[in-house]
């Protein structure tokens, strides 16, 4: 986990680079690129810095294991997975929020609900890193609920219209049935949970 952390930064570090030098040389379009250097070297920053919180919260948790005699064992692909999904997820939401407040639009129940998501997404992934047996639970329960949110919202809109389109319904199968899959490892699996500090 600790080389692919190194991997991520090198190759954040070349693509913030490569946007950087795009937009310098950018002066034929109105605004120039020169005029969203500032917002891409910000966000190249912030995301430095997230890898940055993520990789010292796996050392945290490896430390935490090795304190109460636990013997770290390497991340399953499952996890690494998730925290991939987690974090492109919290990174995206914090965007969506970012571009709320700059609108200067109202705060609502709606926005609410999607700061509520966010933290709890945060949490989990904290509790995955950690290696926390909550954040196992976490994610398991919110995987859960996303594909019973899935089910809710799609198969009346699907069965509702006149033609059901058979990709349609493979691709809510798959998402839904991956999502319960998801939750069942994270629940049952022996390894995955012997990979987590209990209490």
């Amino acid at each position: 986990m600790r080389h692919l952390f190194y991997w991520l930064h090198a190759i954040l570090a070349l693509i913030g680079l490569g946007v950087c030098g795009v937009l310098l040389t950018a002066t034929s379009g109105h605004p120039p690129g020169v005029v969203f250097l500032p917002l891409a070297v910000a966000a190249w920053l912030v995301a430095h810095a997230f890898l940055g919180l993520l990789q010292l919260l796996v050392v945290m948790g490896r430390s935490r294991l090795e304190r109460i005699g636990g013997e770290p064992a390497s991340w399953p692909l499952l996890l690494i997975l998730i925290v991939a999904v987690f974090s492109l997820t919290f990174l995206y939401m914090l965007a969506g929020l970012v571009e709320w407040a700059l609108s200067g639009e109202a705060m609502g129940t709606r926005r609410l609900v999607y700061i509520a998501v966010q933290l709890a997404v945060f949490i989990s992934l904290c509790g995955i890193l950690l290696r926390m047996n909550w954040g196992r639970l976490m994610v398991a329960a919110m995987s859960l609920l996303l594909a019973l949110y899935m089910l809710v919202r799609a198969v009346p809109e699907v069965f509702s219209s006149n033609q059901i389109g058979i990709g349609m319904l493979f691709y809510l199968a798959s998402l839904v049935g991956g999502l319960v899959a998801v939750s069942y490892q994270l629940l049952m699996s022996q390894r995955l949970k012997s990979f987590f500090i209990r209490g």
